[in-house]
């Protein structure tokens, strides 16, 4: 129970930055992701601190498999790079679900 409403005190400071920053949007966020897979996902570390999630949680791994692919086996490029398009589609429904709450928010103010 504990853990369930420290999860829903983090979702909410993170639309709460997410508002406060500036709104990232859809389109700002598939720009940086795309750019960003050939940048090492440094652009996709900065759409997650911008929708007020940390990013370092999903780029750490990212670059750990980049760095073993490169040095070990190429395998683990391909993991890197799914790890890193799950996180593009992850942060896309996270943006989304605050942009829809925003709508919904600025429909109940008028």
């Amino acid at each position: 129970m504990r853990i369930v409403k420290k999860e829903a005190y983090e979702k909410e400071e993170a639309y709460e930055l997410w508002k406060n920053k500036g709104h990232i949007s859809l389109r700002s966020c598939d720009i940086c992701g795309a750019i960003g897979v050939f940048i090492f996902g440094w652009l996709l570390w900065y759409v997650y601190n911008r929708a007020g999630v940390s990013g370092w949680k999903i780029f750490v791994p990212i670059i750990f498999f980049y760095v073993l692919g490169m040095q070990a086996h190429p395998i683990f490029i391909i993991i890197g790079l799914a790890i890193y398009v799950y996180a593009w589609h992850s942060i896309r429904k996270t943006i989304k679900n605050y942009q829809e709450r925003y709508n919904r928010e600025l429909e109940e103010k008028t």
